[in-house]
């Protein structure tokens, strides 16, 4: 034994790490569209550090620096160390949703990412899982969700992780035929300003696209179930606050109003989740606006995002269904079966917008009226999915 052979041992335990992570990808337990949807994402991962790891053998063997080799094997590790955090919290919501205990909440997730994908024409064949916290995990392109928070009122959060991937594939067509990345030139441009502006740029975009694909569900989870009003003007080290993302959906919709001209069909929804804002800042002795030059930057980053959705995005993008979810929610109570109350052209948008127009109208009711909103929306968007099926 030699010191070569020291480094030669590690390479090989943690290429072993790595075919048991792959065996343990394919395991009969986890159902097997489930496995489908990361199996070549992980394989390729895996296989591309197999390969480093086999050069590195040889470099080993064939006299290269050992110091060179270490510094490459450390860097291979990190890598590895990653993709098996990947693959463990993979296994662990896989198995979750095999097992049935997200109650179908994935399956729904799944389903109203893929119709925001076919709208803005963003690749994405992975799937949801449940996890501590929602992110967008970008390594393995799989959208974690927040456990136990399986319920149709946060699906719309989806749409803001699924606006993480929209962030990062977003392109625009040069005259000579290549592509920029818009997004991604904003965020190099004011991180240079402020290093802290990339990260809250990433979710005040992420939040302003779930409002322009879902319309008011999406600020209706937001402002009635997640934002705090107590700290609302706390800025996080990745999230902005409160105060500032609130802020932000409103004016999103607002704008999405604007460009309707006379219609302004989110008018009377916006202003009463303001309202409802401002009256819970009240009660928590925060101050209900934000600082002058705080809002001038919020107003600036709106203008251009807004205007690089609406000139980027196909029009598809944008929800405009509205009109739809009006009429559900007049009926959403009815004793009517989920196959006559949907209309042909019903999405699950439109539900998740009926049901929260439906909620808000009996928001003083007893509370058993909120379950029965979000057992007829389940049922709703399940009937659509089972149409396209």
């Amino acid at each position: 034994m030699d010191e070569r052979s020291i480094l030669t041992a590690q390479i090989e335990a943690l290429l072993e790490d790595l075919r048991r992570a792959h065996r343990a990808l394919d395991a009969q337990q986890i159902t097997p569209d489930l496995r489908q949807a990361v199996h070549s994402r992980f394989g390729r991962l895996i296989n591309s550090q197999e390969e480093d790891l086999a050069d590195l053998q040889k470099g080993v063997r064939s006299g290269l620096p050992l110091g060179e080799c270490w510094s490459a094997f450390r860097d291979t590790r990190q890598e590895c160390v990653s993709i098996f955090r990947e693959c463990l919290a993979f296994l662990e919501g896989a198995l979750v949703r095999s097992a049935g205990l997200d109650e179908g909440f994935c399956r729904l997730a799944d389903a109203l990412l893929d119709d925001l994908s076919r709208r803005t024409d963003i690749h994405w064949a992975r799937l949801t899982i449940l996890a501590e916290e929602e992110f967008f995990a970008q390594m393995a392109e799989i959208i974690r969700l927040r456990f136990p928070e399986f319920s149709i009122w946060s699906l719309p959060i989806a749409a803001h992780e699924f606006g993480h991937l929209v962030g990062q594939e977003l392109k625009a067509l040069r005259p000579d035929g290549t592509y920029r990345y818009p997004f991604q030139e904003i965020l190099q441009r004011e991180g240079q300003v402020d290093r802290r502006n990339v990260p809250f740029l990433r979710e005040h975009f992420a939040d302003l696209f779930a409002a322009y694909s879902l319309g008011p569900a999406y600020a209706c989870t937001c402002i009635l179930l997640r934002f705090d009003p107590w700290s609302a003007h706390q800025d996080g080290r990745e999230h902005p606050s409160y105060a500032k993302r609130a802020r932000f959906v409103l004016r999103g919709l607002e704008r999405m109003d604007e460009t309707e001209a006379l219609r302004q069909p989110y008018r009377g929804m916006t202003q009463h989740l303001s309202n409802l804002w401002q009256q819970s800042l009240m009660s928590a002795r925060q101050p209900g606006t934000l600082d002058q030059a705080t809002a001038a930057q919020l107003n600036e980053w709106l203008e251009e995002l807004y205007f690089l959705l609406h000139r980027e995005m196909p029009p598809a993008a944008r929800y405009q269904g509205w009109p739809q979810a009006q009429r559900l929610s007049c009926e959403f109570l009815s004793d009517k079966k989920p196959a006559q109350l949907l209309d042909s052209e019903d999405t699950l948008a439109d539900v998740l917008n009926a049901a929260w127009l439906c909620r808000v109208q009996h928001w003083n009711d007893h509370g058993y009226q909120a379950r029965q909103v979000s057992q007829r929306a389940v049922e709703l968007c399940r009937e659509i999915i089972r149409r396209r099926s």
